[in-house]
Formats: structure tokens, C-alpha cells, sequence
């Protein structure tokens, strides 16, 4: 199915009777939505339950239920479903898995009892297998054994996507399927006239542009949700066919029901100053074609937008170049949530805990789209395993690289998520993040030159109040022509203003713009520092370390 202008006269949303409660017309939709989202793959598992194979289902936990129902719809009379639940007994959760696993010897039992065919649900299977720091519950090999010795049986297992799957659980389900995002050439299926008059200016048709900027926001939302959402969006008052500032408003609604209020939004664009050439090549690489992707007329423009967007960025470059700031930026002029990732966050003792992070991170990632993933000193997080080192650490870090491959692979080309790595041992990261598919674009961010130096000198002069003059300001400049980073500029200014201060607090003259106490931050080159807390950097011995 191609994705194209909709008619509002096609927005053909199935509405519930205006007779059941609201918590009857939410199931209603969400099932609905479900049925129609994942048409599919519903299809699939049918077949498979019919021919009485295992099936095995990744979803999220709030979507089981309604699937369940779905497949209920679909089978009918053909099969019986047994769920295995506690069934009202009353249990406190150390006991959950226990009953669990006991119903489910029980379930297997009756179906031995049976002539009708039929099928063993199991809702939970991510807790009956659950595991404390590294360790599995007692009742793990009790599960794993129930489903070994009944293989013969139909059994229908779900699997939280958050959670790692265990490869004996795989085998035993010789049929997996997951279920997660939705394709945005249905979205327009799961929005009714009224709710796509509402976030579309054009009066003809819901236009393609529309359709995709809704997708941005709801690409990593569930069916359901999505109906939930189009409802709450509904029944607000906004116009039908808003001006672009009540649709900024619609949508910024709707990113923040989708979840973007979890994340971390930092305004850090207006800090940044200099480095013409740097922001132009930012905006003409990433911002430059994913705007074009949402001002796309038909399916030629949309296809050579997609091809243009770039899954992963990765800026490298020297220390206090303003890497991360540039970073932060880019997720600014994209009007995407930022989730920041160092290291010591991820990384655990505990076998696999690492990688159930990692999965973690893309997954509320996908869900507040569109985001940025932001890997600050990637290099820690995915060293090169091209060294011949065999030793654990090696293996360990192995083990996480890999599954950053698996999840930025694992990004469809629908999902707004870009990854962006910031380093400065560039020859430290591992070269299969490098090649085109995955970080594909790669900017070198240098020390600023003689025009950014002096545009970054003066935004602090302006933002301290230091009243520097041109002239000062020039030969600060011209002092600093040897590695002086943005942030060692900052440093001077921050030197100078705390000079300034502190001799005005002490009634001191201290001129910011004297000759003498600038070359004093400079003093001839070779010179031995006699005072503590000084610094020699490149060639030039200067005062950094004082503040």
C-alpha cells in the first residue's frame, strides 16, 4: 500500500455506539485499531494456531489483551483458549510465578483430557522467567520443563519486547512474531475525518505532508494508543483546518501523550556560536533532508528524502570543541527529544543487564519520536574488538557493541530516531559503527578558527558583561591561534571576569582592556610556571587552571 493525499470522504474510521460506557468504546477502538494495523501478522498467527503450531508474540504488555481478543474474533469456535492466570486466587507477588507455573501444568493437563483442539495462552511469560540480578527464579526450569514435555500442545506465549529472550525460549516456539510499530501507510486508516480535519491545513484532502508529520510523533506508539490519543485530541477544542501555529500546538499535544515528557529536553541551540561552516554542513546533511521527508508532495519526493536521512551521525574531533553542544543543537532544530547516554549508566556486573539497557533506551526512544539518541564519548561504550585481546573485558565489551549494531539495524526507515555519537579518538571506535549504513555521516569539529574565535569571544563578552573592545578583543584573537578550544576561550573570559570582580569588590583598579593584563594571561613562550594551578597549552603558558 502506497501512501498518498487521503479524501476526508475516505477516512472511513470504524466509530463505537454512542450506547456503551467510555471503558467498553476504548477497548472497542483499541482492538480495532489493532485488527487493522497489524492485519497482517494477526493473519499469521491464526494460520499457525489452526495448524497447531506454538506461536511465540514480542509486544508490549499493554497490547496482549486486546490481541488476544482479536485472535479470539478470528478463530472462533475452532480452537478452545485456555489462559493460564491465577484466576482470582489471591497471591502476593513472590507467589505470582508460582501459581502461574502451577496453573500451567494444570492447563496442559486438561488439554491431554480434550478431542477439540486447543490452546494454551500464556500472558506472562517474561515473569515466570524472570531473573534477580543474574539469577532465574526457581520456577524458570519448571516452565521450561512444563513446555518441553507437553511440545505436542498449541501454546500462544507472550514476550514483553523490554525484556531479553532467552534462546531456550526461542526454541521451544518453532513461530515468532512481533508486533510492535505501525507502518505509516495505515496510519490514515486508524484516523477519522472529524481528527484528520484537525491536524491538516489543506481543506481537500488529509495531504501526504500531514500524514507524515503526524507519523513522526506516533511512529513508535502502539495502535491502540494511537486511537486513545485521537480521541483526547478530538474532544479538545482546536479548529478543523488550523493555521500553522494551532497545528505546532496540536502536535506538540500529541508528542507529549506519546510520552515525550520522559525524556530530556535541554535548550542549548542559543549557546552556540562561530563554526559557520560546521552548522552549514549539520543542516545540509541531516536537518536539511529530514525536513524535506516532511514536506514531501508525493512518493517520488518522500523516497529521495528517506534515502537521505542518515541513521547515525558521529562528530569527532579535539577535546572542548563544543561536540556534545552541536549535538544538542541538531536535536533542537529537529524538535526531537534528547536521551543522553554516558558509559557508567549501562554498564553492569551482571551478564545481559548491559544489553537489556541498550534495548531499553531505543525503546523509549521509538516510543518519543522524534528523537535523538545521544552516545556521549562513544568510544568507551564501543571500543574496536579488532584487538587480538581475548580477555573477559574484551568479550564483555563485545557483547555491547553488538547489540548497538542490533538495535541501530533493528531502526526502520519510518522511525524519526537518529543516533549521534560524540568522540575524540576517533580511531578508538569500532569500524563497523563506521560504515555508511550505520554512522554514515562523520564530521570532524576542529578548533575553532581566527573568524570563530573571535564570534565566540565576543558572544561572552557579551553574556559576562565584560565591556571588551574590538581591539581587545582582536588581540585576544590573534594569542590564541595554537589549539584554543571554545572551551579554553571560555575560560579566559571567565578569568577575566573574576579578576575584574573580585579587584572591584577590593577596590582595586583592574582594566579588562589593558594591554598588560591580557599579555598576562600569555607570557613568553618556553616559560616555566613558578605559580600553582597554571597550565602550559600548546606553546602558550596561560592562567585556565585559576578558575
Amino acid at each position: 500500500m502506497e501512501i498518498k493525499n487521503r479524501l476526508y470522504t475516505d477516512q472511513g474510521w470504524w466509530k463505537a455506539p454512542d450506547i456503551i460506557s467510555e471503558g467498553e468504546k476504548d477497548i472497542k477502538e483499541c482492538e480495532q485499531a489493532i485488527e487493522i494495523a497489524h492485519d497482517f501478522e494477526i493473519t499469521k498467527i491464526v494460520d499457525s494456531l489452526l495448524q497447531q503450531r506454538s506461536t511465540l508474540i514480542v509486544t508490549e504488555k499493554l497490547q496482549i489483551n486486546y490481541l488476544i481478543n482479536c485472535l479470539k474474533k478470528r478463530i472462533g469456535k475452532k480452537m478452545e483458549f485456555r489462559p493460564v492466570d491465577i484466576r482470582g486466587r489471591s497471591a502476593v507477588p513472590p507467589e505470582i510465578p508460582q501459581r502461574l507455573t502451577s496453573d500451567l501444568r494444570d492447563e496442559f493437563a486438561k488439554t491431554l483430557e480434550e478431542s477439540k483442539p486447543s490452546v494454551v495462552i500464556v500472558k506472562h511469560l517474561n515473569l515466570m522467567m524472570y531473573s534477580i540480578n543474574n539469577t532465574p527464579l526457581a520456577v524458570s526450569n519448571d516452565v521450561i520443563y512444563w513446555l518441553s514435555e507437553y511440545y505436542d500442545r498449541t501454546v500462544l506465549a507472550f514476550w514483553d519486547q523490554l525484556c531479553p529472550l532467552p534462546s531456550i525460549i526461542e526454541h521451544l516456539f518453532p513461530n515468532k512474531v512481533y508486533i510492535q510499530i505501525i507502518k505509516r501507510e495505515i496510519l490514515w486508516k486508524l484516523i477519522s475525518s472529524r481528527e484528520a480535519k484537525k491536524l491538516c491545513t489543506e481543506r481537500n484532502a488529509f495531504s501526504l505532508a500531514s500524514q507524515l508529520n503526524l507519523y513522526q510523533y506516533l511512529s513508535g506508539t502502539t495502535a491502540g494508543r494511537i486511537r486513545q490519543i485521537m480521541r483526547k485530541i478530538s474532544d479538545e477544542r482546536y479548529p478543523e483546518f488550523p493555521d500553522k501555529d494551532c497545528l505546532s500546538k496540536i502536535y506538540k499535544e500529541i508528542h507529549k501523550l506519546a510520552g515525550a515528557h520522559e525524556t530530556h529536553v535541554l535548550e542549548m541551540g542559543n549557546n552556540l556560536t562561530g563554526y559557520d561552516t560546521i552548522r552549514e554542513d549539520l543542516y545540509r546533511r541531516i536537518v536539511f533532508p529530514t525536513r524535506l521527508r516532511y514536506d514531501a508532495k508525493n512518493e517520488k519526493e518522500l523516497y529521495q528524502a528517506d534515502v537521505l536521512i542518515p541513521r547515525g551521525v558521529l562528530l569527532y574531533g579535539p577535546a572542548g570543541t563544543g561536540k556534545t553542544e552541536w549535538a544538542k543543537w541538531l536535536s533542537q532544530e529537529l524538535g526531537a527529544s534528547l536521551f543522553i547516554i554516558h558509559g557508567p549508566e549501562l554498564k553492569s556486573k551482571y551478564v545481559g543487564e548491559t544489553e537489556a539497557s541498550v534495548r531499553n533506551i531505543f525503546s523509549k526512544a521509538r516510543q518519543c519520536a522524534p528523537s535523538v539518541i545521544l552516545i556521549d564519548e562513544i568510544d568507551s561504550l564501543m571500543p574496536s574488538r579488532d584487538s587480538d585481546n581475548s580477555s573477559s573485558t574484551n568479550n564483555y565489551d563485545a557483547s555491547m557493541v553488538a547489540q548497538f549494531l542490533t538495535e541501530m539495524d533493528g531502526l526502520h526507515k519510518d522511525e524519526a530516531v537518529l543516533v549521534l555519537g560524540t568522540t575524540n579518538r576517533f580511531d578508538a571506535v569500532d569500524s563497523a559503527f563506521k560504515r555508511p549504513g550505520r554512522f554514515g555521516v562523520q564530521i570532524y569539529i576542529d578548533y575553532p578558527d581566527e573568524q570563530s574565535r573571535k564570534a565566540i569571544i565576543s558572544f561572552y563578552n557579551k553574556k559576562f558583561c565584560l565591556n571588551l573592545k574590538d581591539g581587545t578583543i582582536s588581540e585576544i584573537v590573534n594569542k590564541t591561534k595554537n589549539c584554543f578550544s571554545g572551551d579554553d576561550l571560555r575560560g579566559i573570559c571567565l578569568y577575566l571576569l573574576r579578576e575584574n570582580l573580585y579587584n572591584l569588590k577590593n577596590r582595586r583598579e583592574f582594566d579588562v582592556n589593558s594591554i598588560e593584563n591580557i599579555n598576562a594571561l600569555f607570557p613568553e613562550v618556553n616559560t616555566v610556571p613558578n605559580i600553582p594551578n597554571e597550565v602550559v597549552i600548546g606553546n602558550n603558558k596561560w592562567r585556565y587552571n585559576q578558575i
